[in-house]
C-alpha cells in the first residue's frame, strides 16, 4: 500500500475508482516523494469526469530541434483550464516531441479540472530515462525503458522484458517507483502491440 497520500487525493481517486497502488507510483527527489499518475489513469479520470478537450493549438514548432508547445483548451462541467504542455531536448528525450507536448497538457487539464494537479504530476511530465535508482544497474533500466518504447511488435517487447527482468527486480527494492514503472510500461506497450 502506497504511504503518504493525502486526504484530498485519495477522495478524488475514489471518486473515479481508482485503486492508488494501481493509479500512481512515488519518484524519489530530493528526499521527497512527488505522485504520479500513469497516462492511462490520466484519460481514464478524464472520461469518468466528462472532461471535454475543445481544442489543441500549436504555440511553437520546431522539429529539427525537437521542440513542441501546444496550448491545450479544455472543460467540464464545472470549469474551463487553458493549460500548456512542451517537449524539447531540455526536457525530454523521446523521438516524437509532438505527441509528447500534447499527452502533457491533456494530462495537465485533466488534473487540473478534476483537483489533483499540484498534488499528483502526469507521467508524461517528467522524463524518466535519467532517473537514477541508486544501483549499478542504472543504465540497464534506461535502456530497457528506451526499447521497450521502441519495440514493434509483442515478442521484440517480451524479448526486451526477459533480458532486463533480473535488473527490473533490482530495482523493485532500490526504488519501488521505478520498478513499478518500468512494469507499467511495458504491460502498456505490450496490449498496444496485442491491438494492432
Amino acid at each position: 500500500m502506497m504511504a503518504n497520500i493525502e486526504p484530498r487525493v485519495a477522495r478524488i481517486l475514489k471518486q473515479y475508482d481508482l485503486k492508488p497502488d494501481n493509479a500512481l507510483w512515488e519518484l524519489k527527489r530530493g528526499g521527497k516523494a512527488v505522485l504520479i499518475m500513469l497516462h492511462k489513469y490520466c484519460e481514464l479520470v478524464g472520461a469518468k469526469a466528462g472532461i471535454v478537450i475543445d481544442d489543441i493549438v500549436e504555440v511553437e514548432t520546431n522539429s529539427a530541434q525537437g521542440i513542441a508547445v501546444v496550448k491545450c483548451y479544455a472543460h467540464n462541467d464545472k470549469m474551463k483550464v487553458i493549460t500548456y504542455g512542451e517537449a524539447s531536448p531540455k526536457n525530454s528525450k523521446v523521438a516524437y516531441p509532438y505527441a509528447m507536448a500534447e499527452k502533457r497538457a491533456v494530462d495537465r487539464a485533466i488534473l487540473k479540472l478534476v483537483g489533483l494537479h499540484g498534488f499528483v504530476y502526469s507521467e508524461d511530465e517528467f522524463d524518466t530515462t535519467d532517473q537514477k535508482i541508486g544501483s549499478a544497474d542504472d543504465d540497464a533500466i534506461k535502456t530497457f525503458l528506451t526499447n521497450i518504447e521502441g519495440s514493434k511488435t509483442v515478442k521484440q517487447a517480451t524479448g526486451y522484458y526477459e533480458m532486463a527482468k533480473v535488473n527490473i527486480a533490482k530495482a523493485k527494492k532500490s526504488n519501488p517507483g521505478l520498478y513499478q514503472m518500468a512494469v507499467a510500461k511495458y504491460e502498456s506497450k505490450r496490449k498496444e502491440l496485442q491491438s494492432v
